[in-house]
């Protein structure tokens, strides 16, 4: 075994324990529930998430969903945390196999962000680059999101080579995005 995952496997172990104490902990006590208290909850969401603990997938995503449900409510449903919270449920969905609900998500992330943060922001062209691998990854992809997620693509492109050139890493992260997409859409011409 690779000695750095035996140390990671250690990590996220004791990173769960000290996460489901602090769910405890705050449990018992009757202080209403904190932004700090529903950053826990979607930390040990994303632990539970972690290949290890493929077991741990309906309780990871039970950990997102109280989160979300939190953070919607202190920020309101287009708040960057509250978007966030959205792309680590979206994962979590992925992983589980819930792939029409993580499709939901994962456009709801990048829509929102590209209103909020702006189509050049890291943050939204990290939500388009992760949706499209998804998409790509999924053969029952519906062709509204695959649009939706191409004419994204094609605006951020767009915006990222006015705004920091050509050159820019963010501008080449939505160009090799696009490539790989490209290179799999002949892919899957050439299998029919």
């Amino acid at each position: 075994m690779n000695p750095f995952a035996w140390l990671f496997s250690v990590v996220a172990l004791e990173a769960v324990t000290i996460c489901r104490s602090a769910i405890k902990r705050s449990s018992q006590s009757e202080n209403k529930v904190s932004k700090d208290l529903l950053r826990v909850y979607m930390e040990l969401g994303s632990l539970l998430s972690l290949p290890g603990y493929k077991s741990e997938l309906y309780e990871a995503e039970r950990m997102h969903r109280f989160a979300l449900q939190g953070f919607t409510r202190i920020f309101g449903p287009e708040h960057p945390t509250t978007l966030y919270s959205t792309y680590k449920l979206a994962m979590t969905l992925s992983k589980k196999g819930d792939k029409k609900g993580a499709e939901e998500l994962y456009l709801l992330v990048c829509k929102g962000r590209e209103r909020i943060l702006g189509l050049t922001h890291p943050d939204t062209i990290s939500s388009i680059t992760n949706f499209q691998a998804f998409l790509n990854g999924i053969k029952c992809a519906s062709q509204s999101a695959l649009e939706e997620c191409r004419l994204l693509s094609e605006r951020a492109l767009e915006a990222c080579e006015k705004v920091h050139g050509v050159g820019h890493s963010l501008t080449g992260r939505l160009v090799e995005s696009r490539e790989r997409e490209n290179r799999l859409v002949q892919y899957r011409k050439r299998r029919k």
